[in-house]
């Protein structure tokens, strides 16, 4: 895969999200492979790589409904609830971005296909090119680009360490909307990894409907607080 498309901060179709991060966190420049897609309606869907059966099929009816409401799904390729985000807003014939931890290397590499059929549906983009070699800090930071791209987090099976709680913390700290999904499963680690985000404020739901409805029902914040934070 080429044509990859620099966006930097003067250009137009720079999001508009990503302006005035915290910290300076704002990407000079973006990389983008793919159809150039609308950043206004955004919501990220995070979760486990090793999710289950039931967590995967909620991750893909969640990004189906979306669609119908007109969001591009955002995720990060990963395997398990990522890519089950991703192909419920393909299979929908709605848009998805993934966002990269570098490009013009695809991570994980056993994805390219997938992240072929997300060009022909959205986009991949990255802040880095071409890949970085530390890989651990290029995707945490991927994470905090899934979160300030998006209106809302919703998050579909993680723990309390989960690599999903990067997103999850970094949308906090900037006011986007979070959501955490009650597992459908019985499994210890991700119901205290539920139950901890619960307790920290993150709004608690069941079903693609209840996020819905919390969509509708949320109120930005007229201003987001950008102060320094450590």
């Amino acid at each position: 895969m080429s044509n990859i498309q620099v966006i930097t901060q003067n250009d137009e179709n720079f999001p508009e999200s990503l302006k005035n991060l915290p910290k300076k966190r704002t990407p000079k420049e973006i990389y983008l492979q793919g159809e150039m897609v609308d950043f206004t309606k955004c919501v990220a869907i995070v979760g486990t790589r090793k999710c289950s059966q039931e967590g995967q099929e909620l991750a893909h009816e969640i990004a189906t409904r979306l669609v119908i409401e007109g969001y591009t799904i955002v995720s990060g390729l990963a395997k398990g609830i990522d890519i089950s985000a991703h192909a419920g807003a393909i299979e929908s014939d709605g848009k998805t971005i993934a966002v990269l931890a570098g490009l013009p290397k695809i991570y994980p590499p056993q994805h390219e296909k997938h992240a072929q059929k997300i060009t022909n549906s959205g986009c991949l983009i990255s802040e880095n090119f071409p890949n970085g070699d530390n890989l651990t800090l290029a995707l945490v930071k991927r994470n905090e680009i899934i979160a300030a791209l998006s209106d809302a987090v919703i998050v579909v099976e993680s723990s309390e360490k989960g690599g999903a709680h990067y997103a999850i913390d970094y949308a906090k700290k900037i006011d986007r909307l979070v959501i955490a999904m009650k597992p459908r499963v019985e499994d210890e680690e991700l119901i205290k990894g539920f139950e901890r985000f619960c307790s920290q404020g993150v709004k608690p739901a069941k079903t693609a409907e209840d996020v819905i409805a919390i969509l509708n029902s949320y109120e930005k914040p007229t201003k987001t607080n950008l102060d320094d934070f450590t």
